[in-house]
């Protein structure tokens, strides 16, 4: 997740600085907005992923 959020801040921080109306800057933008469309339920089904694993866990009985 963090590489997606600081791919996405690039792509954003590009398309300002190349500016949207140029067609580099376009593509920036569009993948920015993209990633961010992506991100969101990616992020949900990780923090899901993860509390499954967590009560998968604690009603796994103790191995010694």
């Amino acid at each position: 997740m963090q590489q997606n959020d600081t791919l996405t801040a690039a792509s954003q921080r590009a398309a300002q600085i190349l500016g949207a109306a140029t067609p580099t800057g376009a593509r920036f933008r569009v993948a920015a907005e993209f990633l961010l469309l992506v991100n969101a339920p990616l992020r949900q089904a990780m923090e899901q992923w993860q509390q499954n694993q967590a009560d998968r866990n604690a009603r796994a009985p103790l191995s010694q």
